[in-house]
């Protein structure tokens, strides 16, 4: 049976490789709805080893990997592909779109990062022309586009992690004699991805909690070395809310106890994951039940969003565009701005902690700077007022920003347009050297 041949190129992978998996939750997508697409994941080379890290035990039958250079020496180049989907990122060699497709004949779409700019899809489609290749249609993502993806698996409370999932972090979330369902059933699992947003998050979190039951703080990502800098700073604080211990923990490293006392009260656990894969990850955050959860970029705040309405998100400077909308759902919610100053204050970054020392001023009033901005969105978070509006906040975006489902509701037709086509010829084409 005749195969639609589709190729997503993304150029550049880099910093949380968010851009790699975007291109594999749309592959996913289509292959759920078109079965007999069979769809290739191109990148640079440069990029190989991390992608493949980071899609280990993720790719299935119909979803590959490839870079741009095993792609042209293993695929059949008779034909171009059938569709070239171009995105998230709209940085391109056009050199590798001539190697992908070389007769010109692949319909060309172009579906970008969540809510980049009307502006950007124009610019590079009129790049685009300049080779000679045509943009066939293009497909708006985010909160201002057709939606962001969402998780069935982390959405649906029937779906468990096992240990089986955590392959680095199982053992240092269960200890040596600990079962994963007592270790759930005693602790609070709150878990954070960001690059650098750390003094932001630990203060936050360790404010929030309460010492009645066993705290794990998971954090992937993080620098290790600020972590344990500001986790040792509250670690004391932490002791007087009624944990017995303060620990910090890498995997396959012995643990830090960094605070203790005598009594047998709960322990509070930071436990440094550092990169893993995205089964790892997706799993890691199917445990985020606690108080809050952390996200940065486009992936691991859908991801988030999914889990838990108190997402801190650190905002990246070109997802402005994306905070913004944000903010403008949390006005839609609660006219009276109160919501809104709260999103403005998770989602801006606190990179006050720096390598300069201590008699450095400047980061000294910027750190000052920084607490006082914490305190002051601890205190609104402990209002029930502004949680009840974070979960309305988070209901409406599941329900009103799902990209898959918007996709199959606003442009149902394109893909199978052309799969329609393809799939006919390729019908015909048989016929006739039948009959011949």
């Amino acid at each position: 049976m005749k195969k639609i041949n589709t190729v997503i190129y993304n150029l550049i992978v880099d910093d949380g490789l968010g851009d790699i998996l975007f291109g594999f939750k749309l592959a996913k997508y289509l292959h759920t709805n078109y079965p007999d697409m069979e769809i290739t994941l191109v990148t640079r080379d440069e990029f190989n080893t991390k992608c493949k890290t980071l899609l280990k035990n993720s790719l299935q039958d119909g979803i590959q990997y490839s870079t741009i250079d095993q792609y042209e020496f293993e695929k059949d180049y008779a034909s171009d592909p059938d569709f070239l989907i171009i995105g998230p990122v709209f940085s391109f060699d056009s050199d590798d779109v001539h190697q992908i497709t070389k007769n010109g004949e692949s319909e060309i779409i172009l579906i970008g990062e969540y809510d980049l700019s009307k502006n950007e899809y124009e610019r590079t489609a009129e790049r685009l022309s300049r080779y000679g290749l045509k943009v066939s249609a293009t497909i708006r993502t985010g909160l201002s586009g057709l939606g962001i993806f969402f998780d069935e698996w982390l959405m649906n409370p029937l779906f468990t992690t096992t240990p089986k999932d955590l392959t680095i972090t199982a053992k240092t979330l269960m200890g040596e004699n600990e079962t994963f369902r007592r270790y759930l059933s005693k602790t609070n699992i709150s878990v954070n991805y960001s690059h650098d947003n750390a003094k932001k998050v630990i203060h936050i979190h360790t404010s929030l909690c309460c010492g009645d039951k066993n705290t794990d703080l998971i954090m992937m990502g993080e620098n290790a070395k600020k972590d344990l800098l500001i986790l040792y700073q509250l670690a004391n604080s932490l002791i007087e809310k009624g944990y017995s211990r303060v620990i910090y923990h890498e995997p396959n490293k012995i643990p830090s106890v960094l605070a203790q006392n005598d009594s047998n009260g709960p322990q509070y656990r930071l436990i440094h994951t550092g990169k893993v894969s995205f089964a790892e990850a997706r799993a890691l955050r199917k445990l985020s039940t606690g108080i809050l959860t952390g996200a940065t970029g486009d992936q691991s705040y859908s991801e988030a969003i999914s889990v838990n309405p108190l997402v801190i998100y650190e905002c990246r400077s070109w997802k402005s565009d994306l905070y913004n909308e944000m903010v403008k759902i949390a006005n839609s919610i609660d006219e009276s701005g109160r919501l809104s100053s709260v999103i403005k204050e998770l989602g801006s970054t606190s990179n006050s902690l720096s390598s300069s020392s201590d008699s450095d001023s400047s980061a000294s009033e910027s750190d000052e700077s920084s607490s006082d901005s914490e305190d002051n969105i601890i205190s609104k978070l402990r209002s029930p007022d502004i949680i009840r509006n974070l979960k309305m906040y988070q209901q409406h975006i599941l329900q009103k920003n799902d990209l898959e489902k918007n996709i199959s509701t606003h442009q149902p037709g394109f893909f199978k347009r052309k799969r329609d086509t393809v799939l006919n010829e390729a019908e015909s084409d048989l016929k006739k050297a039948r009959v011949v």
